[in-house]
């Protein structure tokens, strides 16, 4: 049989990095999408039959562990309310939230809109109770980047991620950033990095003040008639 020389190629959650042995049975040391190394024969990687180091299996398995998002108390999984609220924003007009996702066009992909269990796994367990889902591009929708209905719009990255409050309003268009000691960040990241107040640093900022007046000038208590 001929040899194939699969160096770089990708293989579900596995990457090839080298040849370990080549012969009856050829064998590729590759790289699992969780860092782990293993070595694989590559028929194996070639039929599907190894997509991961056994993670990928382990996550499935403990999503099909749960019935309809349910964990093992019997509360609907955080991840599960998510997916569902995805759905409802994207799709249900009588939703106050549909005029801003679905009357806007923002769809969630059918990969995802079809199986829970998928979106589940690619998004993976939410990171604490303070974060949430987050586009990481405003104009796309919520794209897993795999599924046939991405594939077909040309959309080969997942476009969501799991992102603090803080971290959204940094992913917004509406951002003014500031290059102060030669950074550059947003209001929202130089205020929590200097301690400062935001809602007065943007005041000074719309009446005029120098970057670095804004972010350094001590906020003195207010008095009446008498501004920050």
């Amino acid at each position: 049989m001929r040899f194939q020389d699969l160096s770089g190629q990708s293989f579900g959650r596995l990457v090839v990095v080298e040849l370990v042995k080549r012969g009856n049975v050829t064998v590729w040391r590759c790289r699992c999408a969780c860092g782990k190394m293993l070595d694989v024969r590559a028929g194996n990687l070639k039929n599907g039959n190894s997509q991961s180091c056994g993670c990928l299996r382990d996550e499935i398995a403990r999503v099909r562990a749960t019935k309809h998002g349910a964990g093992a108390n019997g509360q609907l999984q955080p991840e599960y309310k998510c997916w569902r609220d995805v759905i409802a924003r994207c799709e249900q007009r009588n939703r106050k939230t549909f005029k801003h996702y679905g009357e806007r066009g923002i769809k969630i992909c059918a990969g995802w809109r079809d199986s829970y269990p998928s979106f589940a796994r690619d998004m993976g367990p939410k990171p604490s109770p303070l974060h949430s889902i987050d586009r990481k591009d405003g104009s796309g929708g919520y794209d897993c980047g795999h599924c046939e209905d991405c594939r077909s719009r040309g959309v080969t990255k997942r476009n969501c991620r799991w992102a603090t409050k803080t971290e959204q309003s940094n992913n917004t268009t509406r951002n003014v950033r500031l290059t102060f000691r030669g950074r550059t960040q947003t209001v929202a990241q130089w205020c929590d990095e200097l301690g400062r107040q935001r809602s007065a640093t943007s005041a000074r900022l719309k009446r005029g003040w120098s970057v670095e007046d804004a972010l350094t000038v001590p906020v003195r208590p207010l008095r009446p008639g008498r501004r920050t």
